[in-house]
């Protein structure tokens, strides 16, 4: 299965796909972990990371460059699970014609909170894990760009017909529950 994941700071595409990872055994493949990862290979990788913990966006061409060959590899042969990307709709666009009918996207979950809810949970993952983008002065900025490019993303694969809308409100259980039943498939076995 392949399966994008989209939904504002602090919706819990992280927790999800790391349960949905496990579950369907492909990898959970975070863009911004994968950034932070390799933030210290080059000048440039050390740019764009500050420019993420500032609540602001990779650039288009570099994570397109980066997902796609990461997809590639052997592990993602049976599928994948994006979370972060694509996040503009220029890289939705541009996936889409990287794709083929063999490698096609199979859903899009679309994980939908409050901004209250998103705010306490950006501001308690923050104290938890340190994150310098959970930051209360970077929130703001964050869910703003968010609206402004994400929401294109979810209306192009909405005329797609790929966008299982599910509210990311409940429990951590209660969420993974209706993401399971969002795409198709039983959580017997979880």
């Amino acid at each position: 299965m392949r399966l994008v994941f989209i939904g504002p700071p602090g919706a819990g595409k992280g927790t999800q796909c790391r349960l949905l990872s496990d579950h369907l055994v492909v990898p959970h493949l975070s863009s911004g972990a994968m950034l932070r990862e390799h933030g210290n290979s080059s000048a440039a990788a050390k740019e764009i990371v500050s420019r993420i913990d500032q609540g602001n966006f990779a650039p288009d061409d570099y994570i397109l460059q980066m997902m796609t060959e990461r997809i590639e590899q052997a592990d993602c042969e049976n599928g994948y699970i994006f979370d972060g990307f694509p996040r503009t709709l220029a890289q939705a666009e541009r996936f889409a014609e990287y794709c083929n009918r063999e490698n096609e996207l199979d859903h899009v979950i679309e994980l939908d909170a409050t901004e209250d809810m998103l705010i306490e949970r950006l501001l308690t993952r923050s104290k938890i894990e340190g994150r310098a983008d959970d930051k209360l002065e970077t929130i703001p900025k964050r869910l703003e760009i968010f609206h402004e490019r994400t929401f294109p993303v979810l209306e192009f694969y909405r005329q797609r017909g790929l966008v299982r809308r599910v509210d990311a409100s409940g429990s951590i259980e209660s969420v993974f529950e209706n993401v399971c039943q969002a795409v198709g498939i039983t959580t017997k076995e979880v």
